[in-house]
């Protein structure tokens, strides 16, 4: 943070900055398999993702989206974690449950804010919660997808009212 009247340097600029420090890329399209409402499928993980304390990180799937031949199908996306080891369909989830119907793009996406400094792992799943249809998830139409880990520079305060 610069105060005011204070020169402006590099470095402070540097760290304002959001920056992509982990990515995982897939370059094939992965069918769902499990039952309505039922498993989830793993479709990517990044391991050894070290976050610090105090700082503000987005954690997305940004254009992923299902396909399935069953128009009724809804299919949803979820992306775990763990900072025990590699994460699985059971590990916490940062964002759960992006449902959306057959061909919209569900691009979860969610905020982690560490309280520790900790070697993290995540993990992009896929599930279709209502249908009888087999998707496959796939980024825009296309079999190649990503999941991102991005810096988003110092943690704010939580300054909001529940309601």
């Amino acid at each position: 943070m610069v105060a005011a009247g204070d020169p402006i340097l590099a470095s402070d600029m540097n760290d304002a900055r959001s920056k992509v420090l982990y990515r995982g890329n897939r370059t094939s399209s992965k069918t769902v398999v499990g039952m309505a409402g039922g498993a989830e499928t793993p479709l990517l993980r990044i391991d050894n993702c070290v976050l610090t304390a105090g700082k503000a990180y987005l954690i997305s799937a940004p254009g992923v989206r299902a396909d399935s031949p069953t128009d009724t199908d809804l299919m949803g996306a979820n992306i775990r974690f763990s900072t025990s080891g590699v994460a699985t369909t059971s590990s916490p989830d940062i964002v759960a449950k992006s449902e959306q119907s057959d061909q919209r793009t569900m691009g979860p996406a969610g905020w982690l804010f560490p309280s520790a400094t900790a070697t993290y792992s995540f993990l992009l799943t896929g599930r279709r919660a209502v249908g009888s249809g087999t998707p496959t998830v796939q980024f825009f139409g296309e079999p190649e997808y990503h999941l991102v880990v991005e810096y988003c520079g110092d943690a704010p305060a939580d300054t909001g009212v529940d309601l």
